[in-house]
């Protein structure tokens, strides 16, 4: 994973604002964690970080598109991505936090650091489906031949059932 430190020293109260454009934030991990994604748009985050009395509190804005492909089908479809995030990274000891169970806040010679990299990785993660289908009508592959079952009827016979369902056909059920 990339790893992007930002110096966070002398943030004024009212907070900093910051940008982060460089591609290699989130292709880098895409490559490392081989994930089937390309981005179309390029993506671009936008964030505050506001010092409090025990961390810092963290407001921003993920923009940007991805194409990734249908879990049904296969076909690669793009996702719009605008995703607002807000969180609070506590600057204490810091035990099991943050992406990979490391804090995204360290110390360096006494002055804190925030690692924008893994940060950003986070979320871009969060703004992914758990399930992402082309569409809610998606008919997928068919399970004989492979064919795309949105584009064209392959014509195999599916009606034969599941072998191992075999003991269960003749199940009665008494009510």
């Amino acid at each position: 994973m990339s790893d992007f430190w930002l110096s966070i020293k002398d943030l004024p109260e009212q907070g900093r604002e910051f940008e982060v454009s460089d591609q290699e934030v989130w292709t880098v991990p895409i490559r490392e964690f081989n994930i089937q994604a390309s981005i179309t748009r390029n993506l671009h985050a936008r964030f505050s970080i506001f010092p409090g009395q025990n961390g810092y509190l963290i407001r921003g804005v993920l923009r940007g598109a991805v194409k990734i492909p249908c879990d049904r089908c296969s076909a690669a479809e793009e996702i719009g991505l605008d995703a607002a995030f807000e969180f609070f990274e506590e600057s204490g000891p810091v035990t099991d936090k943050g992406f990979g169970g490391q804090s995204i806040l360290r110390f360096s010679q006494g002055l804190p650091e925030i690692n924008a990299g893994a940060m950003l990785w986070e979320q871009f993660l969060l703004t992914q489906p758990i399930k992402h289908l082309c569409s809610d009508k998606c008919q997928g592959l068919c399970p004989k031949c492979g064919q795309n079952l949105n584009l064209a009827d392959c014509g195999c016979d599916r009606d034969e059932a599941d072998p191992r369902m075999a003991i269960f056909r003749n199940l009665k059920i008494n009510t």
